[in-house]
């Protein structure tokens, strides 16, 4: 039973270490460090096991815990966890007979999902402030150990601007199988999902709806995944085109490699292709496009993206190959799982009429014609529940300089807050 009640229970990782763990123990400073980085979870009075010295049983279970979690950590901690695995290994060859035990009667089915709240103003709008909110429901379903089913649904969405979205109110934004090592090193996604592509997510599709499938192949430092989607509604067609119910410009064909440096530095580069239906020529979007990550010091992050839409003459005005590119300096990590947790940044962004498609929505109108500073702080309010606040300033049209919403020349802004609840 004590087994069971550990599995089953998600406690918050505290800030310092635990009370029975004394600094006399071997395993002190590992502990600590994987508590610190929200990999192991303790109870609310800071301890694993009350007043009482923990076993070497027990403590294989804080081990067995980590282990769950040792693709998303970095080389450092991977380290601590294979360390901390060889001195219990006997106890996790135990703890294991006694999990399989109980996988039996565990369900395959998972269920997930998040609420926010959203606040936003800015200049020149008759509704300001705007307020809104959304709720996403996702559920997974393990068919095997190599096969699950993932599907999310969105409901009472709004959109940046507080306006309510019919479109996506009640939508099913991912609905995927993934195959787990379909061939070495390599996984398989199919159905329908949302794409990010660079490192700042600003060329992204955040709302899902590319129906297509995605295959993903990792090794060492290197990663590398390709697909073939439709992009469905993802794109802001003329009312004309959606008369049919077909997607008149085609499908997607895409790619990203990226490559972790020895350190904290991470590349990529990336690229995007959409064609009309029909004609090989006239190509809507054609993206190439770099992304970089590089960390420093303790907690300082520097994260960019570059890319160019070198699509055909006819698509763009004046035939020109618009580019968009962001620069962020980032202190700090703000983890969900860690109360207290929390990074600001300060950012650059300049997108060139017609080079984004952040949201794959009004590709070619002149909200993609736009350079403004932001300012961003996040924090961890309690466990699963964060706030965030973003004021963006400076705000002008990137090929005429002029303020974007009032043109008084005073440079216009928009502020956005939102807290949400993870479960």
């Amino acid at each position: 039973m004590f087994v069971l009640g550990l599995a089953g229970t998600a406690l918050a990782a505290p800030a310092n270490t635990f009370a029975d763990v004394p600094a006399s123990h071997w395993a002190y400073g590992a502990v600590t460090k994987l508590a610190k980085a929200g990999i192991v979870d303790g109870y609310g009075d800071d301890t694993f096991r009350g007043d009482k010295t923990m076993t070497r049983y027990e403590m294989a279970l804080i081990v067995a815990n980590a282990m769950t979690k040792s693709d998303k950590v970095d080389a450092e901690h991977k380290a601590l966890i294979d360390k901390l695995a060889g001195e219990f290994a006997a106890e996790l060859d135990n703890l294991g007979v006694r999990v399989a035990k109980l996988e039996k009667y565990a369900s395959p089915v998972k269920f997930s999902g998040d609420v926010r709240l959203r606040w936003i103003h800015q200049d020149a709008s008759t509704t300001n402030p705007a307020f809104s909110q959304r709720f996403r429901l996702a559920t997974q379903i393990d068919v095997n150990d190599k096969v699950n089913f993932y599907a999310r649904w969105q409901v009472l969405n709004h959109n940046t601007m507080g306006t309510y979205n019919a479109a996506t109110a009640n939508y099913i934004t991912d609905a995927t199988v993934n195959v787990k090592q379909l061939f070495p090193n390599i996984d398989l996604k199919a159905g329908r999902y949302g794409l990010s592509l660079g490192e700042t997510t600003y060329y992204s599709g955040t709302v899902g709806g590319f129906d297509g499938a995605e295959l993903t192949w990792k090794q060492g430092k290197t990663a590398f995944f390709a697909g073939y989607a439709d992009p469905g509604s993802q794109f802001d067609y003329a009312a004309a085109d959606l008369t049919t119910g077909n997607n008149p410009y085609g499908n997607l064909y895409y790619g990203q490699m990226s490559y972790k440096f020895t350190g904290n530095a991470k590349m990529s580069a990336f690229y995007m292709k959409n064609q009309t239906k029909g004609s090989a020529a006239a190509e809507l979007i054609n993206t190439y496009g770099v992304g970089f990550t590089y960390g420093f010091g303790d907690n300082w992050k520097i994260v960019a993206d570059y890319w160019k839409n070198t699509a055909d003459a006819a698509q763009l005005a004046g035939g020109s190959e618009p580019t968009g590119s962001v620069y962020r300096l980032q202190y700090g990590t703000m983890k969900p799982t860690v109360p207290g947790s929390w990074q600001a940044f300060v950012e650059y962004n300049k997108l060139e009429k017609n080079a984004n498609v952040a949201t794959f929505t009004s590709a070619y109108t002149a909200a993609s014609n736009i350079k403004s500073w932001d300012v961003q702080y996040a924090r961890t309010l309690g466990k699963n529940v964060t706030l965030e606040a973003v004021h963006q300033f400076d705000m002008k049209k990137a090929d005429t300089g002029t303020d974007y919403y009032t043109g008084d020349g005073t440079g216009d802004t928009r502020t956005r807050m939102q807290v949400n609840f993870l479960f």
